[in-house]
């Protein structure tokens, strides 16, 4: 589990990797009490994906695309660049975790509970 936060906002992104996930891309959540500063529009329960394929770390920057955590997620702020079929293992993902996801985004689940609830994408997941 690994941590990043902005001392000066107190923004805090908790890092999943590839491992972790079962999908090639790193995932960043949050949750809501720490995202103060974010637009109305963003004020949503929401992920933000890692454009880049492994382990490479890029933090609000173009390489990474804000998703919300609805039934069907849809793109709230960034660029998304990956595949098709990457986008779909990462919706199948949340898919997977979103009650535990929406939780933690509301505030209700510490983010060490988060990493013990969440589950790992296998390879035989729904689309």
């Amino acid at each position: 589990m690994e941590l990043f936060r902005n001392e000066d906002s107190g923004y805090c992104l908790a890092d999943h990797s590839p491992e972790t996930t079962g999908i090639p891309m790193r995932i960043y959540t949050y949750p809501y009490p720490y995202v103060d500063d974010l637009p109305d529009r963003l004020q949503v329960p929401s992920i933000l994906v890692s454009n880049w394929i492994g382990y490479k770390t890029a933090i609000w920057n173009d390489d990474n695309f804000m998703l919300s955590l609805d039934e069907r997620p849809r793109l709230l702020e960034g660029r998304c660049k990956l595949t098709r079929e990457e986008l779909g293992r990462v919706t199948a993902w949340i898919r997977l975790n979103r009650v535990v996801l929406i939780v933690n985004w509301e505030g209700s689940l510490s983010t060490p509970e988060l990493f013990d609830d969440l589950k790992t994408l296998g390879g035989d997941h729904e689309r």
